[in-house]
């Protein structure tokens, strides 16, 4: 029987899950965490699993996404709306990008072809100083574009 309360599931990530988490928000790979935090690459891979089977966030996009919504990571104050040098199209391509979306799946959504999403995803990135799916996330929050 519902009665219209949902349980509260607290994740309390221990220091190395923390430390993992802050690294891909960074937009580091998994090599370079191993190095730097002296982790085999099968670690990082349990420790991502666990974090995911916890926070519903299963790959890179989606935990920044979880940790922005959450004000783990800071976001960027911008002082000038970047998105107002963006396109309507770029705008919708991004919110793509940030909903973990591959360009196959926007393009799909959007009626464009894979070429044309990718074309708009490299012009965005370049005008918004950005190199990968994380920072777009973090850069959508920014501008919030992301509900």
């Amino acid at each position: 029987m519902h009665d219209g309360y949902s349980p509260v599931i607290t994740f309390s990530p221990n220091e190395r899950q923390l430390k993992i988490m802050m690294a891909v928000s960074r937009g580091w790979s998994n090599h370079r965490i191993g190095e730097l935090f002296g982790l085999k690459a099968s670690t990082i891979k349990s420790q991502l699993a666990s974090i995911g089977h916890m926070t519903g966030a299963y790959t890179r996009v989606e935990l920044v996404d979880y940790m922005c919504r959450l004000k783990l990571i800071e976001i960027p104050s911008l002082e000038k709306p970047a998105n107002a040098q963006l396109t309507a199209r770029q705008i919708q391509v991004l919110r793509g990008v940030a909903n973990g979306m591959s360009h196959r799946e926007i393009a799909s959504k959007l009626f464009l072809t894979e070429h044309t999403v990718r074309s708009h995803t490299r012009r965005l990135y370049k005008r918004l100083g950005i190199s990968g799916r994380v920072e777009a996330v973090v850069m959508a929050h920014a501008l919030s574009l992301l509900d």
